[in-house]
């Protein structure tokens, strides 16, 4: 069982500013305004986001993984037609390759603090992982704003990972998840649902992804993979296996009315961003699952 009175206090002693508002949006039924009113102060002139946006890179300076959380939070802000996410689509052909994709982590971002398993590549190559990500979280948007589609940002890093998705790693357990988040959003659904069907003959049967090269024990949820009911991938997952990673899920509230996470926690605010987040973050899950969840 949800103790909602203790996560209001969690986020209320340790959340960021914008994740108190997501809270209130959330939780209380406050104004989606609020949400925007905070997410304002990430958002650079340049028409992208960064500011430690993504609590794992501090830099100043637009990121497409804080494009990414900008993204997501929006949609459930019930944003998707605001000016901001053509604005940040339009500052991603910026940072884009040739070849339509962008890279993991801008070289402009070297010099700020970030996690250690945060680099930039040389020579800032494509990115299957993040391309597919922020293209997945753009694709959800455009749902809702149908003209999304056809920006030019969107088509590009589209075609970008229908070409490498055949050299997607399924042992990498991030790109598989975003991968997966991309397939579930594009609209020929017949070409992705073959891809759907491939990856998912991959998973372990118990739907969680171990993430190699992390801490002991880190791994995916399946929640954590296919998170929303009624949408394409969450076919992947056996009902029960849906139950279990949901039960799993409502039990990581820890004592203090947060939820934490598993992965390398490299700096003590940090963490207390990320699970200020975190525990907004999954409430959303829940409440998308159960209805009923108070």
């Amino acid at each position: 069982m949800i103790d909602i009175d203790a996560a209001r206090e969690f986020v209320a002693l340790h959340g960021r500013l914008l994740d108190r508002r997501r809270f209130a949006h959330l939780v209380d039924g406050a104004p989606a305004e609020g949400v925007l009113q905070a997410l304002a102060g990430y958002r650079n002139d340049d028409g992208g986001f960064g500011h430690a946006l993504e609590p794992d890179v501090r830099a100043a300076n637009s990121e497409p993984i804080a494009v990414l959380a900008a993204f997501d939070i929006l949609r459930h802000a019930g944003a998707a037609g605001h000016d901001w996410v053509r604005a940040a689509l339009d500052w991603l052909t910026t940072v884009s390759n040739d070849d339509g994709g962008v890279p993991f982590l801008l070289p402009q971002s070297s010099s700020a603090p970030r996690a250690p398993f945060l680099n930039p590549a040389e020579g800032a190559p494509s990115s299957l992982h993040m391309t597919a990500a922020v293209a997945g979280a753009a694709l959800k948007l455009a749902e809702h704003e149908r003209s999304l589609h056809e920006h030019p940002w969107l088509t590009g890093a589209a075609e970008f990972c229908w070409s490498r998705l055949p050299l997607a790693d399924t042992a990498h357990a991030y790109e598989t998840r975003f991968v997966l988040d991309f397939l579930d959003g594009v609209p020929d659904r017949a070409r992705a649902d073959e891809m759907i069907d491939a990856i998912a003959a991959r998973l372990p049967p118990d739907g969680r992804l171990r993430v190699s090269g992390g801490t002991e024990g880190e791994a995916l949820n399946p929640i954590g993979i296919a998170p929303w009911p009624g949408r394409p991938i969450r076919r992947i997952l056996d009902d029960a296996v849906v139950e279990a990673g949901l039960d799993e899920l409502a039990a990581g509230q820890r004592d203090d009315g947060g939820w934490d996470f598993d992965w390398l926690a490299w700096n003590p605010a940090v963490a207390w961003e990320w699970r200020g987040r975190l525990t907004v973050d999954w409430l959303t899950v829940l409440k998308a699952n159960h209805p009923g969840w108070k």
